[in-house]
């Protein structure tokens, strides 16, 4: 075979500087691959930070819209709560009324003593006491032919005393 002519430090310095040519080429593919990534993957940073910023402007667009719809069911809340205000004013409007209606129709010599109102039932209670058996009757139609009242119906057991006759009548409201 062949016959090495090299002497041993020879040799050995060519097996290091061999070895350090490896070394460095090695190292140099390693860099160039690096940066051969780094360029590769340079479009798609720009793509995803792109995607990120166009995202945070979508986020930033839904939360002004979540504002503006947190103001708008504010405003609905703030407008039901009103109508439910105007709606019961209306309705202590409508009593005022109907209770200025019934004092204005008593004729004179009955006395109202007290009243009841069942919104749920539409029912008005009236309790009095009138001077004398014959007022009852003609208070009791003369309501029932004013607007605000369907039905005024007179108990007989109420007609039983001939003066200072006291007197309950449970009166249905007419419907709106």
């Amino acid at each position: 075979m062949f016959q090495n002519l090299l002497s041993k430090n020879r040799k050995k310095e060519l097996t290091v500087e061999y070895a350090l040519r490896v070394l460095n080429m090695t190292l140099f593919f390693f860099i160039l691959g690096i940066g051969v990534g780094v360029i590769a993957l340079f479009p798609s940073y720009i793509h995803v930070k792109g995607e990120i910023e166009q995202k945070e402007r979508e986020y930033s667009d839904r939360q002004t819209e979540v504002e503006a719809n947190k103001k708008l069911s504010e405003e609905l809340e703030y407008h039901q709560y009103m109508t439910y205000v105007l709606k019961d004013m209306l309705e202590q409007k409508k009593f005022t009324n109907i209770f200025k209606e019934v004092t204005d129709l008593r004729p004179e010599r009955v006395t109202i003593i007290g009243f009841s109102y069942n919104r749920k039932e539409n029912r008005m209670t009236l309790e009095g006491v009138a001077k004398t058996r014959d007022l009852v009757a003609p208070f009791a139609r003369t309501l029932e032919e004013s607007e605000y009242f369907e039905l005024v119906p007179i108990p007989i057991s109420d007609l039983a005393k001939n003066t200072d006759l006291p007197f309950t009548l449970d009166m249905q409201m007419a419907k709106e």
